[in-house]
């Protein structure tokens, strides 16, 4: 119900965003090294040779501005990052969303510096390890990066730091729920489009 509740919010911002007189939108991927922290990593880690694949993320921000005569835009944004660790046979795939509020930076034109944070979930999947799980937190993110095109069509690219902390109550170890930790940084490139 909670998942609901806050994709319901986020739809609500991108509708209010989206009805603004100077719009904003950009949507894409990028592609880096992800992490991912939690006391089950570390047992299976002890027991099996796990490497670590490429992390790839993807983004949406929809928002509006500026603001006071500054160059700051606010945006809703629905981000996601995964990874996985493998060995010979197995893999467990680590999948992280946001959803959440953000603002939009231009020290100098062409020039983005951003940051997010909201509600996170993740759904992982375990091939070959027992069960897949889910569970809840927070999460948030920062960029910088170098808008290339016309005035209203555009290429974002730049660098990207993604981090969540998700509570998974349905894996439980001691009868402890599990904190995990998962991160990335990435290079980016998002397709942006203004509307003036």
């Amino acid at each position: 119900m909670r998942k609901v509740v806050m994709l319901a919010a986020a739809i609500g911002m991108f509708s209010l965003a989206a009805s603004a007189q100077e719009f904003y939108s950009e949507g894409g991927f990028g592609v880096g090294k992800g992490w991912t922290l939690g006391k089950e990593l570390e047992e299976l880690r002890s027991e099996k040779a796990l490497s670590s694949d490429l992390a790839v993320e993807v983004g949406v921000k929809v928002g509006y501005g500026p603001f006071g005569g500054m160059p700051l835009y606010f945006a809703g944004e629905f981000a996601a990052m995964g990874h996985r660790f493998y060995d010979d046979r197995y893999y467990y795939q680590y999948n992280t969303y946001l959803i959440g509020p953000g603002i939009l930076y231009y020290p100098m034109p062409r020039f983005q510096l951003a940051a997010s944070v909201g509600y996170s979930f993740t759904s992982d999947v375990a091939y070959g390890y027992g069960a897949n799980r889910s569970g809840s937190g927070i999460a948030y993110n920062a960029s910088a990066g170098v808008e290339l095109g016309t005035e209203s069509h555009g290429l974002l690219i730049g660098v990207k730091f993604f981090n969540a902390y998700n509570v998974i109550e349905d894996w439980r170890i001691n009868d402890e729920s599990i904190l995990q930790n998962s991160m990335i940084i990435c290079a980016f490139m998002r397709y942006t489009y203004w509307r003036k």
